[in-house]
């Protein structure tokens, strides 16, 4: 650490970590004039990238901006408190966005990356601070190991004044990304979660890491001020409420009412209403210019804007009953933890490797059969009624994770394959839909609505689907004979159900009828050596799979015009893999 590091109070920044922070705002009152001061003595550079995405379209100007002043605001700063020339603004007209507004966040944060000129990129949204200690400490880190290619951080969320905090089991899990290496041929590939990849594109999170629970050991967090002001809150839970890209927080217009305006459930006191949580008073040190911004607010200087009246909160915190209560699910929190980690270690032993191979061969033992044996019953499996329940169960764990930002693979293999070839309004069709919940992760992976069909040949996977996603049209249709127009769809994903129809070569022609431009075979298993057919049990469910070789497999789509245009692999082993073609019909 040189010695002028800390100099006579101010902010010296070693010459090795030059920091371009990155923000993205809509509505940043009164957050982002705090924020910039905050970043400014630290900063190489300040990107801010200003104005809605459809998404947000009813919270944004016709045009495409904050509706609260924001920009007026982010101009101001930069005309009378940028010195150094250290800021820039960007709209979605900078950058040849007509009607003003922004594709989808995945954009915006790549506008920023690309204007980056530091080779440290720091994500930051407009309502997250940190201590001015924590701060140098971090950057000391960068200074003096420069192999550290990425920072994420816990955090700790303030409700209603920044006296106040909320937590449980689920924020405690949270992870944000912050904090990456960048240069030339660096790229910014996601928003959700944040993905940032080097010249060879390696995401930087598999070089070297700093774990949201090596910053925790060392007691920094990123602080998160976003259910402090009941305005924004209201506004926020509205949204949400409204969101098409999941159905986690369909309710939250009715949880503001019951456990944030009032408390009539303590333990839901998080907008993650599924998951428990409790209020805390906060007795530590806040960052600077929070106080400043209580102050002002404290003074009305920001018309419509007040913290909440938490007497009710503090009667609540002092009960006996409360106390004890959260006190008992405090101690639950490192348990769970460790838990987690016994679970994690036994994974990786051998006994417990064994354990499991067994528990998935009682799950689904997979018999090779003759093609001459797969009977009507077999290739109706699926079509138990009994199946959809079990599925959303899983599937339902998988999408918590995908909130959490540990997003499993195929969901992000198949976002990932639509942004490589899609546009914002094009059509897509699942076949294969079951009960529907690649419709969430599309929507929330690509942070837009998503002009989705999901079809399927089970009668229950299709009721599931439409009691889950109402706005959404779902319908009973057979893979092979599908009740469409040639060219009806830009793209058609066929998601993991060429598998379990042996009337497979039928179903490729008609993917391949119905697109008007691409096919996508997500989580198709192949296996060395000929096509075979097995008998399997999923879900108690007697069902056929069949795994194929993948010459044959790649013959079948080129005599349907279909040319290879990229692929994903999902999984691999010594016998077989999992991989996600993406094909162009010619």
């Amino acid at each position: 650490m040189p010695e002028n590091y800390f100099q006579n109070d101010k902010t010296v920044v070693p010459d090795n970590v030059r920091i371009t922070f990155g923000i993205i705002v809509l509505n940043g009152l009164p957050f982002i004039e705090y924020n910039l001061r905050a970043l400014y003595p630290f900063a190489h550079q300040i990107v801010v990238v200003e104005g809605a995405a459809p998404s947000a379209k009813r919270f944004a100007s016709e045009t495409g901006h904050s509706l609260d002043g924001t920009l007026d605001v982010l101009y101001r700063f930069k005309n009378e408190e940028d010195p150094e020339n250290k800021i820039l603004i960007i709209t979605a007209e900078d950058e040849g966005m007509s009607d003003g507004f922004w594709l989808e966040k995945d954009e915006m944060s790549q506008a920023y990356a690309k204007k980056a000129a530091g080779n440290y990129l720091w994500q930051i949204d407009g309502d997250e601070f940190y201590l001015e200690d924590d701060m140098h400490t971090i950057i000391s880190m960068l200074s003096m190991d420069p192999d550290i290619k990425a920072v994420s951080f816990p955090m700790k969320t303030f409700w209603g004044s920044p006296d106040y905090l909320v937590d449980g089991y689920f924020l405690n899990k949270f992870i944000v990304h912050r904090i990456f290496a960048w240069g030339p041929e660096y790229k910014y590939l996601s928003h959700r979660p944040v993905t940032v990849t080097d010249e060879n594109a390696t995401d930087l999170r598999t070089i070297k890491w700093l774990s949201h629970e090596d910053i925790r050991g060392m007691g920094i967090y990123m602080y998160h001020f976003e259910l402090i002001f009941p305005k924004q809150v209201i506004e926020k839970c509205g949204y949400y409420a409204g969101a098409e890209w999941t159905t986690a927080l369909q309710k939250a217009n009715e949880w503001v009412n019951t456990s944030y305006l009032k408390l009539d459930k303590p333990f839901r006191v998080h907008m993650m209403y599924l998951h428990i949580s409790w209020l805390e008073k906060y007795k530590g040190k806040l960052p600077a210019q929070i106080e400043c911004m209580r102050k002002d607010v404290n003074e009305n200087r920001y018309e419509g804007i007040a913290f909440r009246n938490m007497t009710d909160a503090d009667e609540l915190i002092d009960t006996t009953g409360y106390l004890v209560s959260t006190s008992m699910l405090k101690t639950w929190l490192p348990l769970d933890k460790k838990l987690s980690g016994m679970k994690t270690w036994f994974k990786r032993t051998l006994l417990g490797r064994s354990m499991i191979k067994i528990k998935n061969t009682l799950k689904g033992q997979l018999t090779p059969i003759e093609q001459k044996e797969v009977s009507k019953k077999l290739s109706d499996g699926w079509k138990s009624s009994s199946i959809p329940a079990k599925q959303k169960q899983l599937t339902e764990e998988e999408l918590d994770k995908m909130y959490e930002g540990s997003v499993v693979k195929p969901f992000q293999v198949l976002a990932d394959s639509i942004k490589m070839i899609g546009s914002e309004d094009q059509s897509i069709i699942e076949i294969g839909c079951s009960t529907g919940y690649y419709y969430e992760v599309l929507t929330y992976l690509l942070n837009r609505k998503v002009n989705y069909t999901g079809v399927d040949y089970s009668e229950a996977m299709i009721k599931e689907a439409t009691d889950s996603y109402k706005e959404v049209p779902f319908k009973i249709a057979d893979a092979t004979a599908l009740p469409f127009a040639d060219k009806s769809f830009d793209v058609v994903v066929s998601s993991c159900c060429l598998l379990h129809i042996p009337e497979y070569v039928k179903a490729i022609t008609e993917s391949a009828r119905i697109s008007n431009r691409w096919v996508i075979f997500h989580r198709t298993p192949i296996i060395k050596g000929h096509t075979t057919h097995f008998k399997k049990k999923a879900y108690g469910v007697l069902c056929v799979e069949i795994h194929f070789n993948e010459n044959e497999f790649m013959g079948l789509c080129l005599e349907n015009k279909l040319l290879l245009r990229h692929t994903f692999v999902i999984f691999v082993n010594a016998e077989s893999s999992q991989k996600t073609f993406i094909f162009e019909r010619v």
